[in-house]
């Protein structure tokens, strides 16, 4: 820190409880304090703007692929993947920030970077991974490119106890046997979590063409919403790949089926708001299902019409996704499993929706992947931290 703003950070200090006290000026930024977050973010956006005419494809990268002090981006071949590794890597030596834990899925890209900077792998048997390493919140198993759930207790927890609110059970309440067999009916489905993996790459290096699916469902205690790359070719077959998905619970005070539809809607409408601005393809076509009939037919009422919880949702929706098409989902167990990314509907199935057919079983996966961020392939993933 400058000399002259170091007299804002100080703190008191002893190195016994019966040592007096001293107070000392922090020489560094702290991380803790409560603008520590917007620091770092903005100290490396000014990098990434100092230094762009030295390294253009690294400040970009800083830009846009970074999230606190983890970066993930891709290359579409080895080569490119070695330069973006050298620009970032001096860039960021430039501010004083010395980068490691490099990761990738490719074992050509690794052998350039010296073991002690590369990261280390978890050991997951429970998975049926090898080796895998964490990337924001999910497990990535490089080897096979894929992302496979990492469960955790503490939302089932969560979960559990706004159940036992709303009975307004006491601490030393016995719960009722329902209940009881609910949370280990939870407790056993937490293992298969363990068996979903998602493939990290979305696009096909053969593909012809591109369509966004985006599907709403809700029930009496969640709703939840997913959008899927249907990637075709020229054979007339296509292939569903996910890119994101969504879920919230119900709130405490009860809807009807059909506003938690509409809820759901609302939240597919924010998601594609996101995922579709960040993904940088063009698109043939946008198409968003659900299988609720009454929420199809309010988006078509004026909006003067409606109630003012549905009119408020309503307008949201025709607003953000105007020039989509929504569309009626005559079999609701479809839904249902794509938005669970049930693992019958993952590879290979044939899923058709009225005359639509959405996912074909002529292809084969390709090897390769591809970053999901551009339509051409992009054969060379890095994660950096």
């Amino acid at each position: 820190m400058a000399p002259e703003d170091t007299c804002y950070q100080r703190i008191f200090w002893r190195e016994q409880p019966t040592h007096p006290l001293r107070i000392l000026k922090l020489n560094t930024v702290t991380y803790g304090t409560a603008s520590a977050p917007y620091q770092a973010t903005r100290c490396l956006n000014l990098l990434a703007e100092e230094e762009s005419p030295d390294f253009p494809i690294a400040a970009r990268i800083l830009k846009e692929d970074c999230y606190m002090d983890d970066i993930l981006s891709g290359a579409d071949t080895i080569e490119e993947a070695i330069e973006y590794q050298r620009q970032l890597k001096e860039l960021l030596g430039r501010g004083c920030f010395p980068i490691h834990k490099w990761c990738s899925n490719s074992v050509e890209f690794l052998e350039h970077i010296p073991s002690e900077d590369r990261e280390k792998h978890l050991t997951l048997q429970e998975y049926g991974a090898n080796e895998a390493i964490k990337v924001l919140g999910l497990l990535w198993d490089p080897t096979h490119d894929m992302f496979l759930i990492a469960h955790q207790h503490r939302p089932v927890l969560a979960q559990i106890e706004r159940q036992l609110w709303k009975t307004n059970a006491g601490w030393d309440d016995i719960v009722e046997e329902q209940f009881q067999r609910t949370c280990f009916t939870m407790q056993e489905a937490l293992p298969q979590l363990n068996l979903i993996k998602v493939p990290r790459c979305i696009t096909f290096p053969d593909a012809i063409g591109y369509e966004i699916h985006g599907f709403a469902d809700a029930s009496t205690v969640a709703y939840g919403a997913c959008i899927y790359l249907r990637s075709m070719f020229t054979d007339g077959s296509a292939r569903l790949r996910l890119i994101s998905s969504k879920s919230k619970v119900a709130p405490l005070h009860e809807l009807t089926i059909p506003r938690m539809e509409l809820c759901a809607a609302q939240l597919l409408t924010r998601l594609l708001d996101k995922v579709i601005p960040a993904t940088q393809m063009t698109f043939q076509e946008v198409v968003l299902w659900s299988d609720n009939t009454i929420v199809l037919a309010w988006m078509k009422k004026p909006l003067d019409r409606l109630q003012v919880f549905v009119r408020n949702r309503i307008a949201e929706i025709q607003k953000s996704t105007n020039g989509y098409k929504w569309c009626d989902v005559a079999y609701p167990y479809v839904v249902l499993s794509l938005l669970r990314y049930d693992q019958n509907f993952s590879e290979g199935t044939k899923v058709t929706i009225g005359s639509r057919t959405l996912l074909a079983a002529t292809r084969s996966p390709v090897a390769g992947s591809a970053n999901h961020r551009t339509v051409r392939q992009q054969q060379v993933s890095k994660v950096f931290h």
